[in-house]
């Protein structure tokens, strides 16, 4: 059993995973703008205030912890201005910042932290299946997760361990990209989105929770993994899947590029850069994905 301090818990990934701990015997508590205690799934967690704005962080929190699990980030899903793109790296950087000063200064038991990244990191990759030790792209989504992993690789200097997931496309019913595309589609409106040919690298998220369960409970599981499903696919095959699955039809033609940068503008890349990851990393420590091709984590979707 770990005594684990979770930052962000109640985003898409904390709500799917704190539950899953739980079940595996694991103590939980939060960090949270407000101290007090969340519900969760049927669980209420104990949450200590923290405040990323003025560094200010309740050292009750870190009392017995063995492992961090860093979740916390402003949600990409927003208009990307010039003050929204600061933001969304800065929740990242700052509130690693804060823990790491705390750890810094103050005696702890803290041995391990596991923080969230995204396959953003690696910019377009055209067809290739990139490796972890590849180079980053060079635009926003890789500019955010080379500062965010980096601002968390720091805590090597103080000799807590550092794993690091990059997370693809999630799959859940509860948010993401596949509850949007279930509902157009569901209104008629499904299709795929320029040339279609743009690879997108997905994951269930019942696998992103046993991935974070596996970095807590396995001591080989340190470095950096893609956390992506073996059956990576364009955004044509992804959309006629997705289609299929749910009984529906799939005749409208691709919506143009240009109709996404005009109504979406930069935050269009998030449709139209093809990123290809390999998992094989991941693959070679023995982690098995419950869902490793898409047709059947679809069904499991639709019959939730």
């Amino acid at each position: 059993m770990a005594n684990i301090l979770i930052t962000g818990g109640t985003g898409l990934i904390g709500n799917h995973l704190i539950p899953r701990l739980l079940d595996a015997n694991h103590s939980i508590k939060l960090l949270s703008r407000n101290a007090g205690s969340k519900k969760i799934g049927n669980h209420l967690i104990k949450t200590y205030q923290w405040n990323i704005k003025n560094q200010e962080i309740d050292a009750a929190a870190f009392k017995d912890v063995d492992i961090i699990i860093h979740l916390a980030g402003k949600n990409i899903n927003t208009r990307w201005t010039k003050k929204a793109k600061r933001n969304i790296i800065e929740s990242r950087t700052a509130s690693s910042k804060l823990l790491l000063d705390y750890l810094q200064a103050n005696a702890h038991s803290v041995k391990k932290i596991i923080s969230a990244s995204a396959i953003g990191y690696y910019g377009d990759t055209a067809t290739k299946a990139v490796l972890e030790h590849e180079k980053p792209g060079n635009d926003f989504l890789s500019i955010t997760c080379q500062k965010w992993e980096a601002s968390v690789k720091a805590f090597e200097s103080i000799d807590i361990e550092v794993t690091t997931l990059r997370i693809g496309v999630v799959l859940s019913n509860k948010g993401g990209a596949y509850k949007a595309m279930k509902t157009a589609f569901s209104f008629g409106l499904g299709s795929a989105v320029a040339s279609g040919n743009q690879f997108m690298s997905w994951v269930h998220i019942k696998d992103v929770g046993s991935a974070f369960i596996e970095a807590v409970e396995n001591t080989d599981m340190k470095g950096t993994f893609n956390l992506t499903a073996p059956g990576a696919c364009t955004n044509q095959i992804f959309s006629q899947s997705l289609a299929q699955s749910l009984h529906l039809p799939f005749f409208l033609p691709n919506v143009p590029e240009v109709f996404l940068k005009l109504i979406l503008g930069e935050r269009a890349n998030l449709l139209l850069t093809s990123t290809r990851t390999s998992c094989d990393k991941i693959l070679n420590i023995g982690f098995p994905f419950e869902f490793d091709n898409l047709k059947q984590a679809l069904i499991d979707l639709r019959n939730k």
